[in-house]
């Protein structure tokens, strides 16, 4: 058999996280780790006259008041140390009526602490109402030994399919951050050796009742986690998994934006070669039908780089060649308002020329180029 440990497993709040208290008290809409049908079972003790979270709301108004730069607005002003109990240990000394000794010891606990560290008790709370819960048939499956550290869970809701549970048995034991003797807060003065003494402080009040002490630590996270760690740890896990999912999806969306820059590209460049070939067979016919006229008309250096670059536009795109990456980066296809332009003008010239075999059939011929 193990040991029938009891450890100490302290954190720090701001009053900010007086939700921590709420936690304690079960005064949450929901009670993520709880089964509400074992919260019935849990106790605990105030220090004071009124229930635990207005106690403590009572004893930081007077410190305040007492010393008013002792807790101020990004100060702790309160501990939880969570006192972690064998649950197979616990069960049997609750089965042998020692309820009373249990908060006994657990006051006298919290009492030294004050000598000891000067933190002023709150109260505290045991909560009975966490654990693994499983059903008949997987307890069944289970060895004698492992069976023992399950209970079964008395309940009337007939919805209820859990029968067995091991518990997760504990305590928050609520103090302070405050000596009204020294008027001053107490953390800044806490020392790792200090947390370890805390184990053997509640072993001192425990071992009477059968308890070992726990881990020389302050004790491992395995052993317990409050509501704002577990949610915190799903937090952070949930964040991640958002996280990775959208760099995911981002880089779909990148290679996506590049298979479609691709085929644009491609859409782009077989225009180019469309408009190419009209351009390339256009000069060409209007050439051949009028070798003449091109040899006296103005326009004709332009006319032949238009044809040559016509030319080898669409031999490159048609041929594909090497040449074809080259012409991706330095030549931009034409846009419909410039072809539209180029059109014109040729239309333009059309007219023009046809005026002027005009005048020559009926005699009228242009005095100088500024007719043409």
């Amino acid at each position: 058999m193990g040991k029938k440990y009891c450890a100490v497993n302290t954190k720090y709040y701001k009053d900010s996280n007086i939700s921590e208290i709420d936690h304690v008290l079960r005064n949450m809409t929901i009670n993520v780790n709880s089964i509400e049908c074992l919260t019935k079972n849990n106790f605990g003790f105030c220090f004071g006259n009124d229930d635990l979270k207005t106690h403590y709301k009572n004893k930081l108004k007077q410190a305040k008041k007492a010393n008013k730069l002792a807790l101020q607005s990004n100060s702790n002003t309160f501990i939880d140390s969570v006192l972690i109990f064998d649950s197979v240990q616990f069960e049997k000394c609750l089965k042998d009526g020692k309820k009373n000794e249990i908060e006994r010891a657990t006051k006298n606990f919290m009492n030294e602490y004050k000598e000891l560290y000067g933190f002023e008790p709150i109260g505290f709370e045991f909560h009975l109402d966490e654990g693994t819960t499983i059903d008949t048939d997987k307890y069944e499956k289970l060895d004698i030994e492992e069976q023992e550290k399950y209970v079964a869970v008395d309940n009337d809701d007939e919805a209820f399919t859990t029968e067995y549970i091991k518990k997760n048995i504990h305590a928050h034991a609520v103090f302070l951050n405050y000596d009204f003797e020294q008027n001053k807060s107490c953390l800044r003065n806490m020392r790792k050796k200090d947390w370890e003494n805390s184990q053997d402080l509640l072993h001192k009040h425990f071992k009477k009742l059968g308890f070992d002490r726990g881990e020389k630590k302050k004790t491992s996270k395995k052993d317990h986690k409050n509501k704002a760690d577990f949610v915190r740890e799903l937090e952070l896990k949930t964040n991640e998994l958002v996280e990775n999912h959208y760099k995911n999806l981002q880089e779909k969306n990148n290679l996506l934006d590049q298979i479609i820059d691709h085929q644009n590209d491609l859409n782009r460049f077989d225009d180019l070669a469309f408009y190419a070939e009209k351009i390339k067979g256009f000069v060409l016919d209007f050439k051949e039908k009028n070798p003449k006229l091109i040899s006296k008309l103005l326009i004709l250096p332009k006319v032949e780089k238009l044809k040559d670059m016509a030319i080898s536009i669409y031999d490159a795109l048609t041929q594909k060649t090497d040449v074809q990456p080259i012409l991706m980066k330095e030549v931009k296809p034409l846009k419909n308002a410039e072809i539209k332009k180029v059109e014109q003008d040729v239309e333009e010239k059309k007219k023009r020329i046809k005026k002027i075999k005009n005048r020559r059939k009926y005699g009228n011929r242009p005095k100088s180029n500024k007719d043409i």
